[in-house]
Parts: structure tokens; sequence; C-alpha cells
């Protein structure tokens, strides 16, 4: 009997929370919970399967079912957000919205998804903005939710290395050059561009491919082959083009990362942040990364196979609207520094030492980019972009002391188009 009563008593203390009504805990909440319902539809009607529906005040979680209906059954908010997310669709939000706005305890709500392959845009196949559905060039597109599954990737040169059909090759176990290859192609067969502009100068080409962090990335282009009628004989094996981001919202992100080879230590710490104005219409987006690696030598011969390697960099990009929000000016500036090293006696002064391969790298740039839609069917871009490149190296043998060079190399690219749309024709003109 003691033993009876001893269990009902504790377990009237383990319910009694459970008996609390939300309003208690909190007198902001509802006292009486809600019923929310809803259901997810496509463009054409039809209902979604499977998508997964977030309440972000609660952080309750469901999923619609095969009539693409979703419950949450107890809801206390007096406002709410919902969120919907779908492998095959763009994630959808809804919201805040007054729970007992009609004074019912249940409330319908009808999402509406788009297609993500019908929704994006893509530049480069054409050199305008199109659907990437209407593209008949084939362009594939890595986008920035991709890039941050993918684990330690600090650089463009690791992002396009983990892409299939391209591969990023290094030439050099001293200096540590690489090149980007498509469909087997040699490096200077490819376009990287940035913002549809040429990103690098001949200097900067050699290590630039690791000078662009992964961080500024909303999205990367490539075109594989046919791509020389728009952008030169050059461009025989393909055009990268990196899109890089347009803050939409105040946020703050860093990370960092830790590698190991046979004990040499690397990593990368990266970071950016954007602040967005109350109607949107000014935005800041900065960002910084540093990265390094250590020399290492895999067979003990007092050689590197790969050299050591030391880059920061940091920039900052001011976007501006203006005429009703016809108009867009970007105006960015990015500083970079980069050292590395590879052969003899890295420690060692480079003319000290028996063979040595040594660059020192400054890079900065400035670009100025003006969009103005002046109808709903014409529209003109201005672009300026300059680079200066200046390095410092060393590449020489046999301890002599005159191998050092010096190099500077100015870049600039100013591009300007109009296009202008006639049914379901475009018209583009302009020079680069």
């Amino acid at each position: 009997m003691r033993n009876t009563l001893a269990a009902a008593i504790l377990a009237a203390l383990l319910l009694m929370p459970l008996q609390l009504t939300a309003n208690e805990l909190d007198p902001n909440l509802l006292k009486n919970p809600v019923r929310i319902t809803g259901i997810v539809l496509n463009p054409d009607g039809s209902r979604v399967l499977g998508a997964v529906i977030d309440l972000l005040e609660s952080g309750q979680t469901t999923v619609s079912n095969s009539e693409g209906v979703f419950v949450f059954e107890r809801v206390f908010y007096p406002r709410i957000t919902l969120q919907a997310t779908s492998e095959d669709y763009e994630t959808i939000k809804i919201g805040p919205l007054d729970t007992i706005q009609t004074g019912s305890e249940s409330v319908t709500l009808t999402f509406t998804a788009v297609k993500t392959f019908e929704s994006t845009i893509v530049i480069t196949a054409t050199r305008e903005e199109r659907l990437l559905k209407d593209v008949a060039v084939r362009t594939e597109v890595i986008t920035s939710e991709q890039i941050a599954k993918r684990a330690a990737v600090a650089t463009l040169a690791d992002v396009l290395d983990a892409t299939s059909g391209l591969r990023v090759e290094n030439n050099c176990q001293n200096c540590g050059f690489n090149q980007l290859r498509i469909n087997g192609l040699e490096g200077g067969y490819t376009h990287v561009l940035m913002d549809n502009l040429n990103a690098f100068s001949s200097l900067a080409g050699v290590y630039g491919l690791e000078h662009i962090p992964s961080v500024i990335i909303d999205r990367i282009e490539v075109v594989k082959g046919g791509a020389s009628s728009l952008y030169g004989a050059g461009a025989v094996g393909g055009v990268v083009n990196v899109i890089t981001k347009q803050p939409t919202r105040t946020a703050f992100s860093l990370e960092s990362n830790y590698e190991s080879l046979d004990g040499e230590p690397g990593g990368n710490v990266r970071g950016w942040g954007s602040w967005v104005g109350r109607e949107g219409h000014t935005a800041i987006f900065a960002y910084g990364n540093y990265s390094s690696s250590e020399a290492y030598d895999r067979n003990g011969d007092g050689y590197t196979d790969l050299g050591y390697k030391r880059l920061h960099n940091g920039g900052a990009r001011l976007f501006q609207r203006a005429l009703n929000d016809h108009a867009l000016l970007e105006i960015g500036i990015e500083a970079g520094h980069e050292d590395r090293r590879g052969g003899s006696d890295v420690d060692l002064e480079p003319h000290e030492s028996d063979l040595t391969e040594w660059a020192e790298t400054y890079r900065y740039t400035y670009s100025v980019n003006w969009d103005h839609n002046l109808s709903g069917n014409t529209y003109y871009r201005a672009q300026l972009a300059h680079t200066q490149t200046s390095r410092d190296a060393y590449y020489g043998s046999g301890m002599d002391p005159n191998a050092y060079g010096e190099t500077s190399n100015p870049h600039t690219n100013l591009a300007f188009s109009l296009g202008h749309t006639i049914a379901k024709h475009n018209l583009l003109a302009g020079f680069q």
C-alpha cells in the first residue's frame, strides 16, 4: 500500500509541469492553443509531398502528407512565421501571421512552391540574365548552399576541384602553381570571370584560383566548351563565372577548419558580415580570409613535394539602390597578400638554399558596377574594375644571388552592355 501511494505521489509530481498552460509560463503567449493547418502547392495547383514545414518561433517541425497537407496541433504563439522547404523547390517563408485574426482556432495557409530549376537565373551562357530552363547552351550552377555543404572548402580552387568535369591540377611541387582544366584542356583555354569580367591578368592568374575565398561566392556558373563565340578564342575549354554575394539581410558568419598532412599542420579561418538598411536601399558586405599550410616532404629527400603557403585577404562592398529601385550601384574594394615557397631549406634565405621557388604577392582590386532598368524591356549595365598585382620572387638554384625579381602588373576592365527584349527575342549590344 505504501509503495502504491509513493508511486502515485511521484507520478503526480512528474506530471504536474505538464498541467501548466503556456500562458502561465509566459503571459505573452495564448491561453488556449491554436491548431494550424496548411497546404503546399505547385504553381499548377498540384500537391507537394514531403515538404518540411518549420514554425520558426517555437522550433516545431512537420512534413506535408501525400495530399500536401500539414498540421501543427498545439501552437501558443499569437504571431507565427512558417517556412516550407523541399529538395526540388525554393524555400518559402510566410509571416508573421496573426493566428487568431479571424477569431478562429484554426488557420489555413497555402504555399505556392516554385521549382529551383525553373527559378534559377544565369548570365554566362548568353551574357544577359535568363532563366536556366530557357538557356540553349548547357550551363551548370554551383550554389552557395552546395558550397556550404562541402567540408574544408576555403577557396575557389577547392570548390571547382570538387565539381564533375573540372579539375584543379598542381603543376609544380615547389611553387605550387595550379591550373583549371575543363574537359581535359589546359588552363590557358579556360576563362575565369568575376561578375562577368575577366578576373585575372596574366601575372595574377598563376595563383589566382586560391585568391578568391569561398565566403564571397553566391554561385558559380560553368559553361563547358563552345563559349568562344562570346568570350574569345581563349575560352575554347569553357568559362567559369563567379557571381559574388549581394546581401539581403543583416547577418554574420565565422568558420574555421584544421588540417594535418603527416603531422604538418594547416587550416583556414574565414568570415563575413552583412548589413542591410531598414528599407533595403543600402547594404554592405565585408569578408576576411586567412589560410596556411606548411611545407611537406613526402619521401624525405630534402625537397618539398608541397611548398608552404600563407594567404590572407579581405574586402568590402557597398550596394546602393537608386532611381526608385530601378538602378543599383555597387562599389567594391579588395586586398590580398600571399607568401608561398618550395624547394630545399625553406627556413633559410632563398639565395642560401640549393633550390628555391618563392613568390610574395600583393593584390588590390577596385570595382564599380552600375545596373539600370530603363523599362520593363530595356536595360543597360556599366562595369569598371582595376586590379594592381605586384610580386617579389626568387626562382633559382645553386645559391644564385641574382635570381631575385620584381614584377608589377596593372589590369583594367571596362564593359558596357545594352539589352532590349522584343517578344521572346533578346537584342544585346556592347563592348569590353
